[in-house]
């Protein structure tokens, strides 16, 4: 039995990454308790220099990647896009900051519901918010301005989001945007940027 207890323990030594000292919080659960503090900047601060790397480390982001999937017919079974002369389309484009261990950080989302008779645009809604996803991280949309419409051939928006991460001071800022262009017979068109 004795053996049986020294072989676990054994093997969950080795299991640690290195570097890691048993018993030492993962930053997971550094950013986890940093969240529930009543007084985050002040928990922030009683970290250790090392603790307080380890946090920036993994709330910052390393990749922004576009979400910009095809428009979906409105009230469609399969799902599928057919583009025809005339319909009611809905599309949700995306721009996300990921960290170094691919957690999602925040998102700028914008979606266009639109319907068009072959020749124009029949009417057209934009919707455009921020996602934050940890502990860290705001985010607001700055710019939002949008072109042609009910009447005309196509439908245009753009959004842009400022995002800071300000943990204790302005550590890192993002800035994506989204630009869709949609047209009355479903076409759809468009690109992200920004960092």
């Amino acid at each position: 039995m004795v053996h049986f207890v020294v072989v676990l323990v054994l093997a969950a030594a080795m299991v640690l990454p290195s570097g890691v000292a048993a018993g030492e919080p993962s930053a997971g659960e550094l950013i986890s308790g940093l969240a529930a503090a009543p007084d985050a900047a002040a928990a922030f601060n009683d970290l250790s220099p090392a603790q307080q790397r380890k946090v920036l480390a993994q709330l910052q982001v390393v990749e922004i990647i576009n979400d910009t999937p095809a428009p979906s017919p409105v009230g469609s079974p399969s799902g599928t896009l057919s583009i025809t002369a005339s319909g009611c389309w809905t599309v949700t484009w995306g721009r996300s900051g990921y960290n170094s261990l691919g957690w999602e950080l925040w998102s700028l989302k914008q979606r266009i519901d639109w319907c068009g008779n072959g020749s124009t645009i029949t009417s057209a809604t934009r919707i455009r918010w921020v996602e934050v996803y940890i502990f860290g991280w705001s985010g607001t949309t700055i710019q939002d301005p949008t072109w042609g419409g009910v009447g005309q051939w196509s439908f245009r928006a753009y959004s842009q989001a400022h995002f800071q991460l300000d943990v204790v001071y302005p550590v890192q800022h993002g800035y994506p945007w989204l630009d869709m262009t949609v047209t009355a017979n479903g076409g759809l068109s468009g690109s992200g940027g920004g960092s």
